[in-house]
């Protein structure tokens, strides 16, 4: 496969600044030279109990991975960040990361239109 840009997002609501750092280490390590928007605070969506901010960012790489092989590694680094499969229902994502899109494909629609002004940052 050649070389495809990705857009992923990051977002933590629970010990925010630190597992963004986590991931972002991660993710430099395994996609060099990646690039990130600045991380901006944000409401939390789809939430009923948990109404503290989240701390979201963006980023930008290029791979030869395919888009399955890009999610599995992004879920390989929430674990390691410290997710946990009950994270979402008790409404604290210790780290979040989503591929948006792939080369030419938008993975997440919603997602991705949410970020509009973070994409020119990139």
């Amino acid at each position: 496969m050649k070389n495809v840009i990705c857009i992923i997002s990051l977002g933590s609501n629970t010990d925010a600044v630190s597992n963004l750092q986590k991931a972002r280490d991660l993710l430099t390590r395994a996609y060099p030279g990646i690039s990130f928007s600045p991380i901006r605070e944000t409401s939390p969506v789809d939430m009923k109990h948990n109404q503290a901010p989240f701390l979201n960012q963006l980023a930008k790489f290029s791979t030869e991975q395919e888009a399955n092989e890009v999610h599995a590694a992004l879920k390989v680094m929430e674990r390691f960040c410290g997710r946990r499969p009950t994270d979402k229902e008790q409404e604290n994502i210790h780290i979040d990361i989503d591929l948006l899109a792939h080369g030419d494909t938008i993975v997440k629609p919603m997602d991705f239109a949410r970020y509009t002004n973070e994409l020119k940052a990139l």
